[in-house]
């Protein structure tokens, strides 16, 4: 007697759009983990490292969900500051810079020696002094 496989949806995993994907939860991955075993054809039944690589890549797409949504927070929370503005910042850090800093009336120089995000804006901080990006002349 000849028994073809059976399939619980006929639907193929790469068939499946990323969308249904991202609304996926580990309760739904569960149930249809366990329908998958249930419809599974007996005389070629899944092998149990087929479902530890099914549920590692559940986990990390849920852990990469979660990172998504710290960094989207994150960017909130700074206000919509451009990370480029930041990074360029904080690399000054330890740094030797002169600036002409609007308002001070002259040259201001010295080391950074911290960066401070003032109404979205990363602010310099060198002897005391607030010094924003867009003022500085010379970096050594």
């Amino acid at each position: 007697m000849n028994v073809s496989g059976v399939t619980s949806s006929g639907v193929s995993s790469s068939s499946v759009s990323q969308s249904t994907m991202q609304g996926m939860n580990t309760q739904d991955f569960l149930n249809l983990m366990v329908a998958q075993m249930q419809y599974q054809d007996p005389l070629d039944p899944m092998k149990d490292s087929d479902f530890a690589a099914q549920w590692a890549q559940m986990s990390m797409v849920e852990e990469l969900q979660r990172m998504d949504q710290a960094i989207t927070e994150l960017t909130t929370k700074l206000g919509g500051l451009g990370t480029d503005e930041l990074l360029q910042a904080s690399a000054l850090v330890g740094r030797t810079i002169e600036a002409n800093p609007s308002g001070s009336g002259g040259v201001v120089s010295g080391i950074v020696s911290e960066v401070r995000v003032n109404n979205g804006i990363p602010t310099l901080m060198v002897g005391g002094t607030a010094i924003e990006l867009k003022d500085i002349t010379r970096i050594s």
